[in-house]
């Protein structure tokens, strides 16, 4: 498999998973509520060897995403 096939491949997987937590979230930031500007967290950060699985994501809204990251909002 050529290297532009397998990123393809990766978008498509990553895409399906994003798809996954959002249903799995009712299409709902798990903080606010919000339904719009929806994005999917990594509870355990990348940056720290967190993986792409469905239970190390969670979706967050824009504003609570960025809180987040700032440390000023929590998971439950």
């Amino acid at each position: 498999m050529s290297s532009d096939q397998e990123s393809v491949q990766e978008r498509s997987e990553a895409a399906r998973l994003r798809l996954k937590i959002l249903d799995r979230d009712n299409w709902r930031c798990q903080f606010c509520g919000a339904r719009s500007n929806l994005q999917i967290h990594h509870v355990l950060f990348r940056s720290h060897g967190g993986p792409d699985s469905e239970d190390n994501l969670i979706t967050a809204c824009a504003t609570c995403h960025h809180q987040v990251h700032l440390g000023k909002r929590r998971i439950r």
